[in-house]
């Protein structure tokens, strides 16, 4: 019997850290270029950023109508809401002459396989 292969935070992390030393170049080739990049004191701050929303289709109500002496009565269960849940990761790689030299992440999507 296999198992599921489910992705984790600390696989993102030993991923992300795997980037520590190579060239920036090589970072952007595999990564594409950066949603924003910010620069202080010689260094640079490539920053990656996903967004995704999952929608959970709600029920919709349920009539219940009923006779009775010859009288009719209709009864409304409520149904639920679609539930939204959003998802997001945000990645700063730092680059010191041309190498990335230090990485972190925030986020409730940050996860890998």
């Amino acid at each position: 019997m296999s198992g599921c292969i489910i992705p984790t935070e600390e696989k993102y992390r030993v991923k992300v850290n795997g980037w520590v030393n190579a060239a920036s170049v090589d970072l952007i080739r595999d990564w594409g270029p950066p949603q924003q990049i910010f620069e202080m004191n010689g260094h640079k701050f490539l920053v990656y950023t996903t967004y995704d929303e999952t929608v959970i289709q709600g029920d919709d109500p349920v009539y219940e109508t009923k006779v009775e002496d010859n009288k009719v009565s209709r009864t409304v269960h409520r149904g639920t809401p679609d539930r939204i849940y959003k998802h997001h990761c945000k990645t700063t790689f730092e680059v010191f002459e041309d190498r990335v030299v230090g990485v972190n992440f925030q986020g409730n999507d940050c996860s890998s396989y």
